[in-house]
């Protein structure tokens, strides 16, 4: 498998879940983005189940998926966020090929709904 399609079998099982994208919140500003992200794990929904992304306070992120792994090459990756206006962007190490990618987000008490770059998806906070 070459590391283009890794890169878009990683896209498809994590971003493609859209079930409920759309639903509840208001998007949140970029100052709301900052304190709900910062410091917080996200557990990503996947079609395998979810994934853990640590969102450190420092700017950097790492997440982990060992039921991934045989799909993509390796089980985890790490990079950083920022916020930029009101997205939520992201570059990983090796995954989406190392590009930065930035999301609209939506919060509806523990769960957050995501889009942007044709992807849309789901995910909850842990506290």
């Amino acid at each position: 498998m070459t590391r283009s399609s890794l890169a878009s079998l990683w896209l498809i099982l994590c971003l493609s879940i859209s079930n409920g994208a759309q639903a509840g919140g208001t998007y949140l500003t970029g100052s709301q983005l900052k304190s709900v992200i910062k410091g917080q794990v996200i557990h990503l929904s996947t079609g395998l189940g979810t994934m853990p992304i640590h969102y450190r306070s420092n700017g950097t992120m790492a997440g982990s998926s060992p039921k991934l792994a045989k799909f993509v090459g390796h089980s985890s990756d790490n990079g950083r966020w920022w916020v930029r206006g009101r997205q939520l962007c992201q570059k990983w190490k090796r995954l989406f090929e190392g590009r930065s990618i930035c999301y609209r987000v939506r919060k509806s008490g523990r769960t957050i709904y995501w889009n942007g770059g044709g992807h849309s998806g789901s995910a909850f906070l842990s506290r």
